[in-house]
């Protein structure tokens, strides 16, 4: 990510060294000067927002070059799948590999509730004609655990595991649900700010829905894998009130 896009303006830190260590891998990079913005109390925070949505909405605009393709990024550079839809799908089938093999066990073995899943499920997938037009860099786990700051301006983010071509609303949406605060509603402010730029991003509403429901549905399985029912619970009537 570093090598492709930092000349772009980025704020990416160069990985300096990446190897094996006692089976483990691991990656070291140049350190960004800061704090996480999770971090930061609510003065220093609003004095850092302007500089978070310019970074951000930056990232989103990158010139992607001839790479193809949606979803997850393979070594060559290009998505894997050949639309949204099909990555959404692929995303919560039954049939995984890694942390979410057998997770559909958790629809017997938790209180992870198949018919509230399916309901949401269903809503993200008819949602996501919407989005199929978009395709942009997200970085996939945009919470502000990932994004540092100096208490002015955004200095780094990190950790581009998850970094996916696609409809940037994603990343939104990511920001929106983790900090969810009556002083600071960042979907709209990014709303205000693409409008003071002239910046068009047609149907809104229903790309933030469609992404909405496709991180919460995944919020709702860890929680549940968890057994952390508070968080589950908070999250299901989240996503319940919203009016699709």
């Amino acid at each position: 990510m570093h090598e492709k896009y930092a000349h772009q303006g980025l704020a990416i830190p160069r990985i300096i060294e990446v190897g094996i260590l006692n089976n483990t891998f691991f990656s070291i990079s140049e350190q960004a000067v800061g704090c996480t913005i999770n971090t930061l109390d609510n003065s220093q925070f609003s004095t850092v927002i302007p500089s978070l949505i310019e970074a951000i909405t930056k990232m989103h605009s990158v010139n992607l070059g001839d790479v193809k393709g949606y979803g997850w990024i393979d070594s060559s550079g290009n998505g894997l799948y050949e639309s949204w839809y099909e990555y959404l799908v692929t995303f919560f089938k039954k049939e995984q590999n890694g942390f979410w093999n057998g997770w559909y066990d958790l629809f017997e073995n938790s209180f992870l509730e198949y018919d509230v899943f399916q309901e949401i499920y269903e809503k993200m997938l008819q949602l996501s004609k919407y989005c199929e037009s978009e395709r942009y860099l997200i970085h996939g786990d945009c919470h502000f655990g990932n994004i540092i700051s100096n208490t002015n301006l955004v200095t780094g983010i990190i950790d581009w595991g998850n970094v996916m071509y696609g409809d940037f609303i994603f990343d939104i949406a990511t920001i929106h649900m983790q900090f969810q605060s009556p002083k600071f509603n960042m979907k709209m402010l990014f709303q205000e700010y693409y409008e003071s730029k002239g910046i068009s991003v047609p149907n809104f509403r229903e790309r933030f829905l469609c992404a909405t429901y496709c991180k919460g549905l995944d919020s709702l399985r860890f929680f549940a894998k968890l057994g952390r029912k508070k968080s589950y619970d908070s999250v299901k009537d989240y996503l319940l009130s919203l009016d699709n």
